[in-house]
């Protein structure tokens, strides 16, 4: 932990520099991460640019970049919707990745989804950004309201180009 800290506070440092709200992360922030990044690190210096998301206030998220490659603006909104409201009902109480997963899962079967679909949508809208350590582990170091908060706001973002091709919001 000790060796990785620096690199991390660097990487937060060009962020602030650049404009970004940080929070610094408590040294058992980054513990607990290690478990879940360890096989996607390859460098002690790429911490910052794989986990950044979890401390920075606001991610900028392209709204196209959330639309799987079988689905449309509309279907990726109605599917976030839902994804939002499995999210918001298995609760911050329960708000582990062995409920998260399983909650996700049956929404997709009900909706004859492709989970890998509905999965990219979600860790688009809640890190930006197409290949993170696990969705279910991310979603839970983000947390229960930062977690509904993102996907609220692709949501959001998707409903204004939606709104902006003629279609009601």
């Amino acid at each position: 932990m000790a060796r990785l800290a620096p690199f991390f506070e660097a990487h937060l440092t060009v962020l602030e520099a650049r404009g970004s709200v940080v929070r610094r992360p408590r040294d058992d922030e980054l513990t607990a991460l290690l478990p879940i990044v360890r096989e996607r690190l390859p460098t002690l210096a790429a911490i910052g640019e794989l986990v950044d998301y979890l401390f920075v206030a606001e991610i900028e998220v392209d709204p196209d970049l959330i639309v799987p490659k079988r689905w449309d603006r509309a279907a990726t909104e109605e599917a976030l919707r839902a994804a939002r409201r499995v999210v918001a009902e298995v609760g911050a109480v329960s708000f582990e990745a062995d409920e998260l997963e399983p909650a996700l899962r049956r929404l997709c079967e009900e909706r004859e989804w492709r989970p890998a679909d509905l999965f990219m949508a979600i860790r688009v809208a809640v890190t930006g950004r197409t290949a993170t350590p696990p969705l279910f582990d991310t979603l839970v170091a983000l947390g229960y309201e930062r977690s509904l908060e993102r996907l609220d706001a692709a949501v959001d973002a998707l409903s204004v180009g939606l709104a902006g091709e003629g279609r009601p919001r």
